[in-house]
């Protein structure tokens, strides 16, 4: 069977598929060709995903947006942004993979790094400690050679209280925290700590 999809609105429901959720916004600032809401309604007709609040697109299985993977996928757009020119590295995009629970998504930053991405709510106190937990786990590094394991964590949260207390807790794994301040289904602005 003939794949009928363009390469954009693959792209779109592979990153919706492994994240749960993007906004509108977030397929403009993907897809630079202004295409964005012809992908959506493509995808929406043929039940690949479904759109809420005629701006959120989720898998067509999934009940309601995550704001989690909203707030996520903002962080790691603006990683992967050309700064001069305002385009993805798209190559970047296909190497997501999706999360495990601490974890909402992960990509592969030029084949020796892991991007972990966790949302940081009102229970962030046991969500980091599980985040610090499975890093040892998996890495099986020592305290001491954190760096060395080839993993970084992207703690992202929208509360600025959340944002001041976990980054006074002692996290020797490697790791940035980001607060996102303003609408997320718009253009919200960034703070890295």
């Amino acid at each position: 069977m003939q794949n009928i999809m363009e390469p954009n609105s693959q792209e779109i429901l592979d990153i919706v598929s492994k994240t749960g959720c993007l906004t509108l916004s977030q397929v403009k600032h993907i897809d630079l060709s202004k295409n964005a809401e012809t992908t959506m309604k493509f995808l929406q007709r043929y039940n690949y995903i479904k759109v809420i609040g005629d701006n959120y697109l989720i898998p067509f299985f999934q009940k309601t947006e995550k704001e989690s993977a909203v707030a996520c996928m903002w962080v790691l757009l603006n990683l992967i942004t050309n700064a001069e020119t305002g385009e993805i590295d798209h190559d970047k995009l296909a190497t997501l993979v999706e999360g495990n629970g601490v974890i909402d998504f992960s990509y592969i930053h030029d084949n020796t790094k892991v991007i972990n991405f966790s949302y940081l709510d009102d229970g962030y106190f046991s969500k980091v400690n599980a985040i610090k937990q499975r890093f040892y786990n998996f890495t099986g590094v020592d305290k001491g050679d954190e760096k060395s394991s080839g993993i970084i964590h992207m703690l992202v949260t929208t509360s600025p209280e959340v944002f001041v207390k976990v980054s006074e807790m002692d996290m020797p794994m490697p790791h940035r925290l980001v607060l996102i301040e303003g609408d997320l289904a718009g253009e919200p602005t960034l703070k890295f700590a």
